[in-house]
Formats: C-alpha cells, sequence, structure tokens
C-alpha cells in the first residue's frame, strides 16, 4: 500500500467514477487530528508513541535507488562524498543501549545507502535477511571446537597487534568491528533470534514473514539495539526496490 492507504491518508475517492483519492476509509487515532487507514486499527490507540513523517519528498522520477538514498541519508546522491544513513549516525551517537547488543540492525540485504559512510566501519550495521537463523557469521559452525576457536582468536588478536601500529582511524575502525563481532557470538546475543520461545497465539498474531520480522526487532530492542530498521520486501537484492 501507499502513503495515503496508510499513514497519511487523503479523502477517499471513487475508482468508478475517476475520482482521485484513497481507497480505504481513515479512522481516528490516540492523537487528536491524525487518522490513519481503517486496516491500522490496532495501531490506532497506540499513534501517541508514532512518528509519521508525512513531507518526505524527491524531485527525481521513477528512480528508486535515488529514492531509498535520499530516505536513508536525507541527501542526493553525490558521487564525491559518502554520507552515512539515520541508523549509523544514531549508531555512532548514542550506541546501543546496553554491552550485550549492536547499536543498529538491518533486517534485509545491506548495501551503501544503509552503511556508515564517512562514519566509519564503527558505525555499520548487523544485518540479517532469515529470522529463523540470525546473522551470518555469528554463530559458530558445529566442527569449530572451542579448542580451535581460541586459537583463532589468538591468531586475530596477534594481527590486531601489528594493525594497532598503523595510525589509521579506518584500521581501528575495523578492530573495533571485529571486537565487537566477536562479543555478539556467544549464546546470550543469540538468544534473540529464537523466534520459537514465544508463544504460538503471539507469533501468529504478528503474520508472515514480515510480521515475524517485526517481532524479532520487539526482541532485539529488549536486548538493548538502539536502531533496527526492517525490510518489507527482500526480493531486490540491491536495497532499491519498493516497500524498502
Amino acid at each position: 500500500m501507499g502513503q495515503i492507504d496508510t499513514f497519511d491518508p487523503k479523502r477517499q475517492g471513487d475508482p468508478a467514477a475517476r475520482k482521485a483519492g484513497a481507497y480505504y476509509r481513515s479512522v481516528d487515532t490516540a492523537v487528536p487530528g491524525v487518522q490513519v487507514c481503517e486496516h491500522l486499527q490496532q495501531l490506532a490507540p497506540l499513534m501517541d508513541h508514532v512518528t509519521a513523517v508525512r513531507s518526505v519528498h524527491h524531485e527525481v522520477i521513477d528512480e528508486h535507488a535515488a529514492a531509498t538514498n535520499r530516505m536513508h541519508t536525507g541527501r542526493a546522491v553525490t558521487g564525491t562524498v559518502l554520507y552515512p544513513s539515520l541508523g549509523s549516525i544514531i549508531a555512532n551517537q548514542r550506541g546501543a543501549a546496553s554491552d550485550g547488543a549492536p547499536p543498529y540492525v538491518l533486517i534485509g540485504y545491506p548495501n551503501v545507502t544503509r552503511g556508515p559512510g564517512f562514519l566509519g566501519a564503527n558505525s555499520g550495521y548487523l544485518y540479517l535477511t532469515d529470522t529463523s537463523q540470525g546473522p551470518a557469521g555469528l554463530s559458530r559452525p558445529a566442527e569449530i571446537t572451542d579448542q580451535r576457536q581460541s586459537r583463532r582468536e589468538r591468531f586475530l588478536a596477534s594481527i590486531g597487534d601489528d594493525a594497532a601500529k598503523i595510525n589509521d582511524h579506518r584500521v581501528r575502525d575495523y578492530q573495533d568491528a571485529i571486537k565487537q563481532s566477536l562479543k555478539l557470538s556467544g549464546p546470550d546475543f543469540n538468544r534473540a533470534f529464537q523466534l520459537t520461545q514465544e508463544p504460538d497465539r503471539l507469533r501468529n498474531r504478528y503474520g508472515g514473514e514480515f510480521g515475524q520480522r517485526c517481532l524479532l526487532s520487539r526482541r532485539l530492542v529488549e536486548r538493548g539495539v538502539r536502531f533496527i530498521e526492517v525490510s518489507h520486501n527482500l526480493n531486490f537484492l540491491n536495497g532499491a526496490g519498493w516497500d524498502v
């Protein structure tokens, strides 16, 4: 659905009479004077906790990548500066709400407009595309024993000692990102992705795959993740499709 059939309803139209407007009727919300589509009736009483931005626009016609960049960074595409996304800005300025969580999680495919830009790797995102498995790379393969894991971490630490001698903020940011990944690879954070711990009745209320991503987002917020982007449509691998 478009914005006129969700959070920015217009006067109801009439396709038969070729009258432009919304397809569905509007309902009142908890905020006086603010209405939403009738299919958001359960959200309507909670709108005092929602910020609906109705002023976003861009001047490029029929160009999804440009609109995606504008949505994430607030800027037009430029060939000289790679600007950070909103999620990366929050990760950089606020960090995670707890030590055992990343500040920024993307449930969808990665692309440059969602990334940290000039802020560096330490302000990047942790991403996943399968709610049943969690982020790729955080779960240790079954064949990797504790002994092998310890040996790998010692080797990585030795490389880090050499990298520390390089006076380059990009290297330092990358090292910090590696340390965070190792910290998040333990069982505590990975339990957030075990949606089977939720009652079946609750999972059914959340609905299909998109709903399960929203349920996972709630669990991640409870773990201390500060910013989460949930993709509606995972069919566009470059992140430039509709309903991102």
